[in-house]
């Protein structure tokens, strides 16, 4: 009796391909299974302004080929074929104003799906009465969370950053604000707590520090 194996295959057949050689049945599955994508910057709502660093997740029923971001629905730099899946991006080559992005997930197989549109704003030449935000994280201890954390604005999400990093935030209006530190692990405790408020001046920073301090992980 034929010996019956049953081999899953990288490329993707219209149908099921059965061959026979040396006594044995090859059955061929093709993969008709699309990757996943998920853009996790910008955040939606964002304000954009210099350099960025476009982010984005990708995962697939048995590899990821590669992603490719699509700037209001047009390709932008190279499909990324290996993690972590980040473009940088110089905001000042498009005009400030409202935009979308998509990222498309590709496998070996060429089948591919698109992640969700995250719509944001780029303002590099703001009008006269608006300022910005600099926020500041200092993280020290055994427990430090390598994700890094979100950053709220007037408790809308506005950006990520890292345990020991610094952004902006442009286009930010002159007046009082208020900033909060999201996505903090359980471990770690922030020095005068996470919400903040700051005072915007016309044209001009205003700035938060976040010292933050981890545990180690229990035993």
């Amino acid at each position: 009796m034929a010996l019956l194996r049953h081999v899953r295959h990288a490329l993707s057949p219209a149908v099921l391909l059965v061959a026979a050689c040396g006594g044995e049945t090859e059955i061929i599955d093709p993969d008709t299974t699309p990757p996943t994508a998920v853009i996790t910057f910008p955040l939606p709502g964002s304000i954009l302004a210099g350099e960025v660093l476009i982010q984005a997740t990708a995962a697939d029923d048995r590899a990821v080929a590669g992603v490719q971001f699509l700037l209001d629905e047009v390709p932008f730099g190279a499909e990324v074929t290996s993690v972590p899946y980040n473009l940088a991006w110089e905001t000042t080559g498009v005009p400030d104003g409202p935009h979308e992005l998509v990222a498309v997930a590709r496998d070996a197989s060429d089948n591919t799906r698109r992640s969700q549109i995250a719509r944001f704003t780029v303002l590099n030449s703001p009008p006269p009465g608006v300022g910005v935000i600099g926020v500041w994280t200092m993280t020290s201890g055994p427990g430090t969370d390598p994700d890094g954390y979100s950053v709220t604005l007037d408790d809308q999400p506005v950006a990520t950053i890292g345990v020991n990093a610094n952004i902006e935030i442009p286009g930010v209006p002159e007046g009082t604000h208020s900033v909060n530190l999201t996505n903090v692990s359980p471990l770690c405790s922030v020095s005068g707590g996470t919400l903040r408020s700051v005072q915007v001046p016309p044209n001009g920073t205003g700035t938060v520090v976040y010292d933050i301090s981890c545990e180690a992980p229990p035993t």
